[in-house]
């Protein structure tokens, strides 16, 4: 083996500092969120929403990955494993600021308003599903199990480290993987329809949940990707982030993006064709009064721009422009979200929600980076791979002369 499988303790030390300012930051939003509070609570739950949004999409899409990563044999996702992992275990933290939502739903969702369900034939119609009991205890169940699925995926990704266990801790991380895979995909279809469809819930698409759900993807590879990429040049990862790595993460990006915008527009598309008033006025708060210009906007930086660099192999192998890439993505995916979110109010732009946006992110970063270096940075004894680990060269130049961390 060429060296050691930990950290590398220059790299850990950078890691740490940016997780001091991760908490730093998050430490920091208090007193603008405190006086928030008392100047506009209804504001705030609504930025809070937009922000929770954006770090939870990310933390089920590093789930998702992490489980989709155990079915296949591409050693991108061997590589990413370690990345996945930590996303995925930042599930508690969002848990517990899922509480606020919790708190405010009278702020937040119209049918939680006994005069205005009772004024709504169709808010009487979803009474029986669309109330705060009902919805307190299934966001419990959707918690639990995403919480579960995450804590055993690394627990059996920790026996795969030990020889005496890793056969067997392979056969149950591919069986736990395929059902925890239906199990995000059932939970997270409910979930989608509970937070954020019922923010008007006289409006139904029985492909949005979907939509969230490649965004999901999409974000987590983003993030992945620009990770390793960063990390590319410090042990034990270099040598292994080759050009061949680099255009499988991109086909990955690629393949997302254009699964994100197909199911966009075949909503659009169905909606458009149907024509009817209650189910069209949603794109009518989306494109109207400015929103239009956003609209445009999105298509060209989540769609159009990355669809078109992706599909040169040339750009998918440089380390700069992948990188580069996917933090757009990951910032077009924020915006796509607070276009999602907040036309549903009647607002546009608040100052709580950069603010909130990077307050959680505070804590969600420094969350990622403990439970990134409380594990080896690459698995130890899978054994699709060991051959990988032990005959790796040298870390090759590529494409780029960007500085590592």
């Amino acid at each position: 083996m060429n060296e050691p499988l930990g950290h590398d303790p220059r790299l850990r030390a950078t890691l740490l500092r940016i997780g001091r300012l991760g908490r730093l930051l998050a430490g920091g939003a208090l007193i603008p969120l405190v006086i928030g509070f008392f100047l506009n609570p209804v504001a705030l739950a609504q930025a809070w929403l937009v922000g929770f949004s954006f770090w939870l999409e990310l933390s089920l899409g590093g789930l998702a990955l992490l489980m989709l990563q155990y079915q296949i044999t591409g050693r991108w996702g061997f590589i990413s494993r370690r990345l996945l992992e930590a996303i995925a275990l930042t599930l508690p933290l969002l848990a517990v600021l899922f509480i606020p939502v919790i708190l405010s739903l009278h702020a937040l969702y119209p049918w939680t308003d006994p005069e205005l369900v009772a004024a709504s034939r169709v808010l009487s119609a979803k009474a029986g599903f669309l109330n705060i009991p009902f919805f307190t205890i299934r966001a419990t169940l959707y918690w639990a199990g995403w919480i579960a699925l995450a804590l055993r995926l690394r627990f059996w990704s920790r026996r795969l480290d030990q020889p005496r266990f890793a056969p067997a801790a392979a056969v149950r991380l591919a069986r736990l993987s395929a059902g925890g895979l239906v199990l995000w995909f059932l939970t997270f279809s409910f979930a989608a329809v509970d937070w954020w469809m019922s923010l008007e819930p006289e409006w139904f698409s029985s492909i949005y949940s979907v939509i969230l759900m490649m965004g999901q993807a999409l974000i987590a590879a983003a993030l992945v990707t620009f990770a390793l990429i960063a990390l590319r040049r410090r042990p034990p990862l270099a040598g292994l982030l080759d050009r061949p790595v680099l255009n499988d993460l991109g086909n990955v990006l690629l393949a997302f993006t254009m699964l994100w915008t197909y199911m966009a527009f075949m909503q659009w598309l169905i909606i458009w064709n149907g024509n009817l008033p209650e189910d069209i006025s949603w794109y009518v708060r989306r494109t109207r009064n400015g929103w239009q210009w956003f609209v445009a906007a999105l298509f060209l930086l989540h769609f159009a721009a990355p669809f078109v660099v992706l599909l040169s192999r040339t750009a998918k192998r440089n380390a700069r422009v992948l990188g580069g890439l996917a933090l757009l993505l990951l910032a077009a995916h924020l915006a796509s979200i607070w276009w999602l979110i907040r036309p549903a109010w009647g607002t546009r732009f608040h100052w709580l929600d950069p603010i909130i946006v990077i307050g959680i992110g505070g804590a969600w970063i420094w969350l990622a980076i403990r439970r990134y270096l409380a594990a080896p940075p690459l698995p130890l004894h899978d054994q699709r791979f060991s051959r990988l680990l032990h005959d790796r060269p040298p870390a090759p130049a590529l494409a780029d002369s960007s500085p590592a961390p």
